[in-house]
């Protein structure tokens, strides 16, 4: 067997993979303050099961972070203190550890340490693939009123 050959059954078996979650959805970080030299877990729960396909975070925060270790529920993802949250989320897009399916009872875990001598607020989002959107209960809306005086639409 050739070395090509190889590399495409890995990829084969890669896309088959991530081809039982074609829908991209969008998971947003809870919002959160890091104190000064404190360790801190962001936890990103998903509605239903999802492949992480992305994770973004603001580069100007990311660089003053360190990923200390990232976690699927409580199974780690990552060897500890695995390095740059810069690196991880900024300088390497679309990269995250192959097959990282999370669920609402394994969420997505990212341990990180401010190393800067002030609190940090967190936000970000986590791009995912999913097997179908989750249904969003319709809302029971009123009337609206017309601009300037108008009658009810």
């Amino acid at each position: 067997m050739k070395a090509t050959e190889g590399r495409k059954v890995r990829s084969a078996d890669r896309d088959e993979f991530e081809a039982r979650y074609p829908i991209r959805d969008l998971l947003l970080f809870p919002d959160k303050m890091i104190a000064p030299f404190e360790a801190a877990v962001i936890e990103v729960v998903p509605e239903a099961e999802c492949l992480v396909q992305r994770i973004v975070m603001h580069r100007s925060i990311a660089a003053r972070l360190v990923l200390v270790q990232l976690h699927v529920g409580d199974t780690p993802r990552t060897r500890p203190g695995a390095g740059s949250c810069e690196i991880f989320l900024s300088d390497v897009p679309n990269w995250a550890p192959a097959r990282l399916v999370i669920k609402p009872d394994a969420p997505l875990r990212i341990s990180v340490r401010n190393m800067v001598d002030q609190g940090l607020k967190i936000s970000g989002t986590v791009i995912v693939g999913v097997a179908e959107l989750p249904e969003i209960p319709a809302v029971e809306t009123r009337p609206r009123r017309k601009l300037f005086g108008g009658g009810v639409e």
